[in-house]
């Protein structure tokens, strides 16, 4: 019987099929994946937004007092109204937004001897939940430090912050947000002083652009 072999031709041409059907596949593939990872790049861009931000409330504040008279540290307590105004920087991306602001803030206690102006800066990270087009709810927690020049002698202070509140877009460039503002910290003025602050906080933000 005569033997059974393969040409050299017939191999060649089974091999060109392979390649042809496997350059086709990627020819497909490619592109696909491509526009996929294009898409997904276009949706991390980072939305950032800046604006004016003014915000008030109540804050307390718990120190000690030497007194003279008695040769022992008192331990007093002093509350008020602050007052406060400054810039705010948001980036959007995905489902976070990360805050950062600058404000001039007045602590007005009863106690004049523990009232300041003074500068307050925070960087707070923020969940969001989008319910449309244009509302949406955040909150998160974050860090602040109270810092110089101030009107009188003022150590620094600092502490941790929260906010929860709502937002509103009314176009795609301008969006507008109040949230409920709360702090717990170290004061600058007195000894061992410690305060808490509880506020509420509205800003106005502008897109300027996407990272």
């Amino acid at each position: 019987m005569p033997s059974r072999t393969a040409t050299p031709g017939g191999t060649w041409g089974k091999r060109m099929l392979v390649i042809v059907a496997v350059t086709c596949m990627l020819a497909t593939v490619v592109p696909t994946v491509a526009g996929a990872q294009q898409v997904r790049s276009e949706e991390e861009l980072y939305f950032t937004y800046i604006g004016p931000v003014f915000e008030t409330g109540f804050s307390s504040v718990d120190y000690k007092k030497w007194d003279h008279s008695t040769d022992v540290r008192d331990s007093r307590s002093s509350s008020g109204m602050y007052y406060s105004g400054g810039v705010v920087l948001d980036i959007f991306v995905h489902y976070f937004i990360g805050e950062f602001s600058l404000q001039c803030r007045d602590a007005a206690y009863a106690d004049s001897e523990v009232s300041a102006i003074y500068l307050r800066t925070a960087a707070i990270g923020k969940y969001f939940h989008q319910f449309d087009e244009r509302f949406f709810a955040d909150g998160g927690f974050g860090i602040y430090m109270e810092t110089g020049p101030a009107n009188r002698k003022y150590d620094g202070g600092g502490g941790i912050a929260a906010v929860i509140g709502v937002g509103y877009s009314f176009t795609r460039e301008w969006r507008i947000m109040l949230d409920f503002t709360a702090g717990w910290g170290r004061y600058g003025i007195a000894e061992e002083a410690a305060n808490s602050a509880f506020g509420v906080k509205l800003a106005v933000l502008y897109k300027i652009g996407r990272l």
